[in-house]
């Protein structure tokens, strides 16, 4: 059995109802902003079916928040390819160091004049993050603090392909949850599904309970897991947790079996932890704010396996397994 076969998530999935605006949006931003300069460029940018996995991550975001999101995510994803084609070959190259030392530290300096090394697309990178501040002030805070996170996880995946040094699972794991960019998503998440008062102070506290801290760690290896299973194939030469299981003696068989337990005692967690949310949040509107945070990252863990699952990034997903584990059956 292969993970595709295997990984079933017991609930409902949702699609956002202006997908086709969406659609239509992507189109016309795209060329208006010169990201899709060749037919070459534009295919690629539409394989990565960005605003699929938008759609499905936030199914009840606004046309107007989405937008403001999939052109961000568009910056996002090629700056982040980008830096997978460099430095999985050559770290350090001109290409990384302007990506992580000149342009993401200036994002948000107004008097920075964007270079031409990416083809020119600096100043649509710029403006798209200019645009991000029509967020609330709380939510951009934390929005301008994750992508600092992004930048630092991305130099730490820079020192360890340069020095061919394998980390522990444990270290990986703390800083890929940073390089994936996978908590500018939970950010997105919390923002689009309301759980952000207007001063941030209630969202804060509350994002800071440890249960709830345990249940990020949690959809942190669910999703590190499908994506580094799928990617691996994709990025041979970077360290991933599957290039680690190898480092470690397990291949074939044992290496598919390592990622369907690991993936499933954390799911199994998860949904231990969520039907006990009743008596771990006694007063009423922290159980509400803790019932729809958990729908959040129910609908986001199901929405990034199948955009993993189906993305042609991940045509190569991992090799076929006889494991006897059973899996969880999807709720249609």
């Amino acid at each position: 059995m292969s993970l595709t076969h295997h990984i079933r998530y017991p609930w409902k999935f949702e699609i956002n109802p202006h997908f086709q605006q969406l659609v239509e949006h992507h189109h016309n931003w795209l060329f208006s902003t010169g990201f899709a300069s060749t037919e070459l460029a534009y295919r690629r940018i539409k394989d990565a079916q960005i605003v699929e996995f938008t759609a499905w991550c936030w199914p009840n975001g606004s046309y107007e928040d989405l937008t403001l999101i999939i052109d961000w995510l568009t910056c996002h994803f090629a700056l982040d390819d980008w830096l997978d084609g460099d430095m999985g070959h050559f770290p350090q190259t001109e290409l990384a160091n302007y990506i992580l030392n000149h342009l993401a530290p200036n994002l948000d300096n107004p008097t920075w004049k964007p270079g031409t090394l990416l083809m020119g697309i600096e100043t649509t990178i710029f403006e798209s993050w200019q645009r991000m501040k029509k967020l609330p002030p709380p939510v951009f805070v934390a929005f301008a603090q994750e992508w600092k996170n992004w930048t630092e996880g991305c130099r730490w995946e820079v020192r360890i392909r340069q020095d061919g040094f394998i980390p522990s699972q444990e270290e990986y794991l703390r800083f890929r949850k940073w390089s994936s960019g996978s908590h500018i998503c939970f950010l997105l998440s919390d923002y689009t599904y309301g759980l952000v008062d207007e001063s941030g102070l209630v969202w804060q506290t509350l994002s800071q309970h440890p249960i709830i801290q345990r249940l990020e760690q949690l959809v942190d290896m669910m999703l590190t897991v499908v994506n580094d299973s799928f990617s691996s194939a994709k990025e041979h030469s970077n360290v991933n947790l599957v290039r680690i299981l190898e480092h470690q003696g397990k291949s074939g068989q044992a290496l598919q079996d390592r990622l369907m337990v690991q993936h499933d005692q954390a799911l199994v967690e998860f949904l231990e932890l969520e039907s006990n949310l009743s008596e771990i949040f006694t007063a009423e509107a922290e159980l509400n704010w803790a019932r729809l945070k958990v729908k959040s990252w129910r609908q986001l863990l199901r929405a990034s396996f199948e955009w993993t699952r189906q993305n042609r990034r991940y045509a190569v997903g991992m090799a076929a397994s006889t494991s006897t584990s059973k899996g969880f059956e999807a709720v249609a």
